[in-house]
């Protein structure tokens, strides 16, 4: 028989492996009690400085709640290195705080953006001109995959509103401007609609060339200039 006691503090990072998915590898130090005994033989104690490490995978089920099964591959002892041949646990996980919250959420996404967080407690995602296809409202394969998962992720918390705003350049006839920002805006709001957030919470939008962010006086300020605007608010 063997019986294990492990008393001790550790720390881990979060890797993101999908909008759900989480790998956790960690490490451990502290005081271990280890006691074996086979038939016929005395009890042997070991007992000391323990440096543990583990590696966990987490699937997130809510937004602080996830179920996570960890594995434990090696120990280091007194005794030097050794491998734990019944180091497997399964777990649920609780987090009491939301101090990552959108921010971080939004992070991990994976897209290409610049985010914001005003005191109104908003959170604005540009998505600049390369997420669609030249002269398109097609989303390109890379956005869409990233857009889906921040759905995913939105759709657990209970955010009051989502504004999807288009905007181009002057370049062209403003009629053909405006219809681009609209069709460009009401593309990405589908794909956040179809990721789980209420369709009665997003508003699609297209402003054409009427709300330029930098003067359009070369081609770098019309560049940033095309892009659609995620407006999320809390």
């Amino acid at each position: 028989t063997i019986r294990n006691l492990f008393v001790g503090l550790g720390v881990g990072f979060r890797v993101p492996l999908g909008a759900d998915v989480l790998l956790v590898p960690g490490l451990s130090a502290g005081l271990g009690f280890d006691r074996r005994q086979e038939i016929g033989n005395p009890a042997t104690d070991h007992n000391g400085f323990v440096a543990l490490a583990s590696l966990a995978l987490e699937y997130r089920i809510g937004e602080n709640l996830g179920l996570s099964v960890t594995a434990f591959p090696f120990l280091v002892n007194n005794d030097g290195f050794r491998t734990i041949s019944n180091g497997v646990t399964f777990g649920i996980n609780w987090r009491f705080s939301r101090s990552r919250s959108l921010a971080n959420e939004v992070r991990e996404s994976g897209l290409v953006h610049e985010s914001l967080k005003d005191d109104s407690g908003r959170m604005r995602i540009d998505l600049p001109d390369v997420s669609f296809d030249p002269g398109s409202s097609r989303l390109t394969a890379e956005t869409r995959v990233a857009l889906e998962g921040l759905a995913i992720r939105l759709s657990r918390y209970s955010v009051r509103g989502v504004v999807v705003a288009g905007h181009t350049d002057d370049t062209g006839r403003a009629v053909d401007n405006q219809a681009l920002s609209i069709l460009r805006a009401e593309a990405v709001a589908r794909v956040l609609a179809a990721g789980g957030i209420e369709k009665g919470k997003i508003k699609a939008s297209g402003h054409g060339s009427t709300r330029p962010r930098y003067p359009n006086d070369n081609e770098t300020n019309r560049r940033r200039n095309r892009r659609v605007e995620i407006t999320i608010t809390e």
